[in-house]
């Protein structure tokens, strides 16, 4: 038996040196899936036709608020 093997704090796997474990990574892409299953996907469109809108069509006073680039302060 090997004795140079260290174990997962989190779930318990015997591991090589420098061996990562994946337990946190099946874990993650199970919740994800998790969330997948349970996302309603018609208010996801919804929200992102809304994001859409603000992003794209702004008033024109926070356009005027925005900083100039440092391109065009070099320019002036």
């Amino acid at each position: 038996m090997r004795s140079d093997y260290y174990t997962c704090p989190r779930c318990g796997a015997s591991l090589d040196p420098g061996e990562q474990c994946d337990c946190t990574k099946k874990a993650l892409e199970q919740e994800i899936r998790c969330l997948l299953d349970r996302l309603d996907w018609e208010k996801l469109d919804t929200l992102a036709v809304m994001i859409r809108r603000w992003v794209y069509h702004k008033p024109a006073e926070q356009a005027e608020k925005k900083a100039p680039c440092k391109q065009e302060a070099e320019m002036r």
